[in-house]
C-alpha cells in the first residue's frame, strides 16, 4: 500500500502540479478509506475457506445420514428375517 501511495503522490505532484503537502494529505485520506476494502485475492481466499468449511460440514452430515440409514436398514432386515423365520 505504501508503494501505491508514493505512486499517487508522484502523479499528483508531477502531472497535476499539486503541492507536496496537499498531495501527501490526499494520499493519506485515500489510504484510510481503502484500507478496509476487499481485494479480489482476499475475496477468493475467503470464498475458498468458506467452501472448504461448507463441504466439510456437508460431508459430516452425509456421513451421519449414511450411518443412520445403514443402521435402520439393518434393523429392518433383522425384523423381516425374524418375521419370516417365525412363520
Amino acid at each position: 500500500m505504501a508503494l501505491r501511495k508514493m505512486e499517487l503522490h508522484n502523479i499528483l505532484v508531477s502531472r497535476l502540479r499539486a503541492q507536496s503537502d496537499a498531495s501527501e494529505e490526499i494520499c493519506n485520506l485515500i489510504g484510510e478509506q481503502t484500507d478496509g476494502l476487499v481485494t479480489e485475492r482476499t475475496f477468493r481466499e475467503e470464498m475458498a475457506r468458506f467452501r472448504a468449511e461448507y463441504l466439510g460440514e456437508m460431508n459430516r452430515h452425509l456421513r451421519w445420514l449414511l450411518t443412520a440409514g445403514i443402521a435402520l436398514g439393518g434393523a429392518m432386515i433383522a425384523l423381516l428375517t425374524l418375521i419370516v423365520t417365525r412363520l
